[in-house]
């Protein structure tokens, strides 16, 4: 699907990493309906099914959502992670969802308009647009510091924006 989302459609976003997924449900145009991040411990838990699953089923049936977007897996994306995505689309499939990748260059693209733009500066457009995800933003990373789990909340955000073709305008 390429063409932006229409009003009263409802997206749900994710940004998936090996440990953890941020997601984030919008109902186009405007209400941010519910974000958060999940996270999965290793220790001693059965590789039967995938966690990202299980939590992404809730997730559908909580929101019945109108499509899902997810961040386009690079060349350099790991194997486990296109395992990863492959079940959620299955996962998708079997519930007729349609489903959109967006490059992060095509995210960071729906920010500014050249396309160079750090995660923390689209997190903190996105503060402004949405104040009440303020307590949850960060503080900026240094560059030897690994990334704030967090920050795939954000992520989410950012993406389901960029997909119904919204971009938060700064407050002046």
């Amino acid at each position: 699907m390429t063409r932006a989302a229409r009003p009263g459609t409802r997206i749900l976003a994710l940004d998936l990493h090996p440990q953890r997924y941020g997601y984030a449900v919008l109902e186009t145009p405007t209400e941010l309906l519910d974000w958060g991040v999940k996270r999965r411990y290793r220790k001693g838990q059965p590789r039967a099914e995938s966690p990202l699953c299980r939590r992404l089923q809730s997730l559908l049936d909580l929101w019945q959502p109108s499509f899902v977007v997810v961040t386009e897996p690079s060349k350099s994306t790991p194997a486990r992670m296109r395992k990863l995505l492959t079940e959620a689309i299955e996962k998708l499939g079997h519930r007729r969802i349609s489903m959109r990748c967006l490059s992060r260059r095509g995210i960071r693209k729906a920010f500014s308009n050249e396309g160079r733009i750090t995660k923390y500066a689209i997190a903190s457009m996105l503060i402004e647009h949405f104040p009440f995800l303020a307590s949850r933003l960060p503080r900026k990373r240094r560059i030897w510091e690994s990334e704030d789990y967090r920050m795939s909340m954000f992520a989410a955000v950012a993406l389901v924006l960029a997909a119904s073709g919204r971009r938060p305008t700064a407050s002046h």
